[in-house]
């Protein structure tokens, strides 16, 4: 068994973040990665928008990521 590499506790870092975004906006109608981010931006900018798409694009690609490394660990 070889241990988890820094781009795997990434990953399933940002699978955690988007589970828990999911839940908290299904719920309660809370956007927590907005919300984090506008904390950082402070103000609602077209950069915004572009870094908000970024974010989603990455925690999509992570998830993308943690299917292939569960179908990887299945075949074992």
């Amino acid at each position: 068994m070889t241990k988890m590499k820094w781009y795997d506790w990434l990953t399933y870092f940002l699978l955690i973040l988007g589970g828990i975004n999911l839940g908290l906006t299904g719920v309660f109608e809370f956007n927590l990665i907005e919300k984090l981010i506008s904390l950082i931006i402070e103000s609602y900018t077209v950069t915004f928008a572009y870094i908000k798409t970024a974010v989603y694009t990455i925690i999509g690609l992570a998830a993308l990521y943690g299917i292939y490394t569960g179908i990887k660990l299945a075949r074992r």
